[in-house]
């Protein structure tokens, strides 16, 4: 399932930095580095006003999910292991019904390999500013391997964004 965050009224007024007894964790796309979620906002979902992108409080709260940057030359993407909201400059995707393993997809989408392909294929306006459709994404060919190798590239992965290695080891295994 691929959809892109909401956007809301007077972002500046109603998303705040400290936690201050808000119930929901929010974040825009400077919030999130490759492999990362570098900061939170918090807000009140019932408080928002909200319009446009996807207003279901629901698919906001699904997690763990991949967040993915809308805007820039390269695919960036983080890992959400908590509920949040998402603002517009955010895609997010998760597997409905688990079968495709989050970490294996989180790990082809952060390789240079896909990268790569998103570069050549689908970035439009690449000295201006440059962004990713979500038709585009929807388009990424992703092949299913076997079995171990899925179970590779998920446990890297896995590894990457829980302890910060090295992410050079995904790149042997996606090529």
């Amino acid at each position: 399932v691929l959809f892109k965050g909401m956007v809301i009224k007077d972002r500046e007024v109603v998303l705040h930095n400290d936690k201050n007894e808000l119930p929901d964790s929010f974040i825009l796309g400077k919030n999130i580095s490759k492999w990362n979620v570098d900061s939170y906002f918090y807000t009140d979902y019932s408080q928002l006003e909200i319009i446009g992108g996807t207003k279901k409080y629901e698919k906001h709260q699904t997690f763990p999910r991949i967040v993915i940057r809308r805007t820039g030359s390269e695919l960036c993407c983080a890992m959400l292991k908590c509920p949040c909201i998402t603002e517009s400059t955010l895609y997010s995707c998760y597997s409905k019904d688990n079968t495709v393993e989050i970490n294996f997809l989180y790990g082809l989408l952060n390789s240079r390999l896909l990268n790569y392909y998103n570069q050549r294929k689908n970035i439009t306006n690449q000295q201006g500013f440059p962004q990713i459709l979500m038709t585009d994404l929807q388009e990424i060919p992703i092949k299913i391997g076997s079995k171990k190798l899925m179970d590779s590239i998920s446990e890297v992965a896995s590894n990457i964004s829980s302890s910060g290695v090295d992410e050079k080891g995904l790149d042997l295994l996606v090529y």
